[in-house]
Order: structure tokens, then C-alpha cells, then sequence
């Protein structure tokens, strides 16, 4: 059990992270354009590597995670 929490803890720690570093490359304006539509093509062909060039942070983390941009364009349009 304490593996299991332990490991919760360090994903916790990783996104944390994640988000202070790109809070900090966005405050010098150092994050590369993003484009959301080839951002889709590279996550339904399965290139990771490219999407992680040109998908936001958060839709690239949370396609890991199993959801997909478009699940986010559709929450939208539903509300």
C-alpha cells in the first residue's frame, strides 16, 4: 500500500513540476507556438513525439492520460 501512495506522490510531484516550469517559460514568453489542429493529427496517428511539439501542455499530458482534445471542444460545445 505504501507503494502505491508513494507513487501518487512522485506523479503529483512530476505534473506539479511540469506546470511550475512551463509557467516559468511562458512568463519569458519561451513556449513554442501551438496548433491545435495538427495537434489532433499527430495525437489520432499515434506520433507522440510530434504532438509533444505542437500540443498545448495540458492536452498533450491528458492524452496520455486517455483523453483526447476533441473530448475537451465537445464538453464546450455541450455547455
Amino acid at each position: 500500500m505504501a507503494t502505491t501512495s508513494s507513487t501518487c506522490l512522485a506523479l503529483l510531484l512530476l505534473l506539479v513540476s511540469i506546470a511550475l516550469i512551463g509557467g516559468l517559460l511562458e512568463a519569458f514568453d519561451a513556449l513554442p507556438e501551438t496548433d491545435q489542429e495538427q495537434c489532433i493529427d499527430a495525437l489520432d496517428a499515434g506520433d507522440y513525439i510530434q504532438a509533444s511539439f505542437v500540443c498545448p501542455a495540458g492536452a498533450f499530458l491528458s492524452s496520455i492520460f486517455g483523453e483526447s482534445p476533441d473530448d475537451d471542444e465537445d464538453q464546450e460545445d455541450d455547455t
